[in-house]
């Protein structure tokens, strides 16, 4: 039978050893404007982005459905686990007479993208983030929006040992009718947490 202070020894140790992935090795999509910040502990990583600056998630919109978003960075090659997520940070539009209905804001290893009003009927636009979590509140003309996102442990890892998952920030809604298309972004000082492993070759 194990000694029970060596078995507790090499529990700790499973526990406090840091990954073979440094916190610090992820590269952000746009270098040199937005922010990042890492630390782990007991293998747990939690990774913050600041966006530095607007970042278009949706272009053109105009009376119709449509989706859209923004790649973040890229993971490391592994098996990622996501533990939680968060968004928070406000929306806004080019143009001032731009509505919306009630879409969803996530994180998804794919880019959002075609005819949605909401993120769930593409499983992977929201596979980091659930965007129903809770649901994106409508945008009125001529107001900022508010958003704010929170996530739960996901069933399945994103990425695999030969191939590197990427982070997107997808946005979809149905927008409504303005005399010029729109481009919808989400303001500097956007936060977007990410708490993760990961198992490597």
């Amino acid at each position: 039978m194990p000694h029970s202070l060596e078995t507790k020894r090499l529990i700790d140790g499973a526990l406090n050893t840091p990954s073979r992935t440094s916190c610090n090795d992820l590269v952000l999509n746009r270098s040199g404007t937005d922010q990042f910040v890492s630390n782990a502990e007991m293998n747990m990583i939690h990774t913050r982005v600041v966006l530095g600056a607007d970042l278009t998630l949706v272009s053109s919109v105009d009376n119709a459905a449509k989706g859209g978003g923004a790649k973040l960075f890229d993971f490391p090659a592994g098996y990622i686990t996501i533990f939680n997520a968060r968004i928070e940070g406000t929306l806004s539009t080019s143009v001032s007479d731009l509505t919306s209905t009630a879409g969803e804001i996530g994180l998804g290893t794919v880019v959002g993208t075609g005819a949605v009003a909401v993120l769930g009927g593409t499983s992977t636009f929201e596979d980091i983030l659930e965007g129903a979590r809770p649901a994106l509140g409508n945008m009125t003309a001529g107001n900022d929006l508010a958003v704010k996102a929170g996530g739960t442990l996901r069933t399945a890892s994103v990425g695999t040992f030969s191939a590197a998952a990427s982070c997107f920030l997808n946005l979809a809604s149905t927008w409504g009718n303005v005399a010029s298309a729109a481009d919808v972004v989400i303001k500097s000082g956007a936060v977007i947490d990410i708490y993760w492993s990961i198992a490597e070759a």
